[in-house]
């Protein structure tokens, strides 16, 4: 009987060191059981548009020459009620997301929104910029 008992704990042990082996594995593997991914992407005219030249843009040193030079000639140009030049830009933002749990979940959403960015300009000098967004729906 006390061979059995004995024999009975060693199992729960092995068992219990087992359960939380096999936890701290799983613990320590987390970052390859659950995966998440996200970009977006610019385009203008199904061209892609760097995110770094769009990043670039600095007020009071970026130039209209600069500007076209890098992002091509604007959609339209405005004057405001200040006088000043308002150059528009228009592109579409791609933006793509993924996650998954393992063999568990896996979910994908789109979104697609069009963004026209203003650029004003005080004589050939950028004062300032801003950017409006309009969700376009998507076809699945």
């Amino acid at each position: 009987m006390a061979k059995n008992f004995g024999q009975r704990f060693v199992n729960k042990s092995m068992n219990i060191k087992f359960m939380l082996s096999l936890f701290y594995v799983l613990l320590l593997s987390s970052c390859s059981i659950v995966e998440r991914k996200t970009e977006v992407i610019y385009t203008a005219d199904d061209k892609r548009v760097p995110e770094k030249i769009i990043n670039s843009v600095r007020v009071g040193k970026t130039t209209k020459e600069w500007l076209v030079e890098n992002l091509g000639e604007p959609n339209k140009v405005e004057e405001n009620e200040q006088g000043m030049e308002d150059y528009l830009y228009e592109y579409t933002k791609n933006t793509g997301s993924y996650t998954s749990v393992f063999l568990i979940y896996s979910a994908e959403s789109k979104e697609q929104i069009t963004v026209t960015v203003h650029f004003e300009f005080d004589a050939d000098i950028l004062k300032k910029y801003w950017a409006q967004e309009t969700a376009i729906p998507i076809a699945e």
